[in-house]
């Protein structure tokens, strides 16, 4: 605790000190994480993120294509393993 000066207590110098200390950590702090926030803005807007952002939501009304029947099915058959008797 410090002296009392016109009725306001005035802090000692190591309580001051601290607390400048602290401002200053929480200033860098917050322009570090803005930083990061920022070049997070920045990557969005250089990749494409906002571009067209009304079309996300009309999406799920459109209609898909129907696959084609060979679409995905091989068109040979695998053939089937042979077990031997022996465990092999």
């Amino acid at each position: 605790m410090g002296t009392i000066v016109f009725g306001h207590i005035r802090p000692k110098y190591d309580e001051v000190t601290d607390m400048n200390e602290a401002t200053i950590g929480l200033t860098v702090m917050t322009a570090l994480i803005g930083a990061v926030f920022l070049g997070f803005l920045v990557w969005g807007i250089r990749s494409g993120q906002f571009h067209d952002v009304e079309d996300a939501k009309y999406q799920v009304f459109r209609k898909q294509k129907k696959p084609e029947k060979n679409q995905g099915e091989p068109t040979e058959k695998p053939e089937k393993e042979v077990k031997s008797d022996n465990g092999n």
